[in-house]
């Protein structure tokens, strides 16, 4: 069985998770800084909230490419 999305659907589907998984990185980032969270990469703090970051800005650089892209 064959699905076909129509193009500009599958774009703001993909936009639309993609600001979910920044949205859910931002929180975890809040909630370890306030010591309310487990650890997401690494049981040190700094170090997991280092890598919660550089997945932080990777997330928004690719928000923005696909926001600018016309679909």
């Amino acid at each position: 069985m064959k699905i076909e999305i129509p193009v500009k659907a599958a774009h703001a589907t993909l936009v639309a998770e993609l600001k979910d998984c920044l949205d859910d990185m931002m929180d975890s980032f809040d909630a370890r800084g306030n010591g309310e969270e487990f650890a997401v990469f690494h049981d040190d703090l700094e170090a997991d909230k280092a890598e919660i970051q550089k997945h932080i800005d990777a997330l928004d650089l690719i928000i923005r490419y696909y926001d600018e892209v016309p679909s």
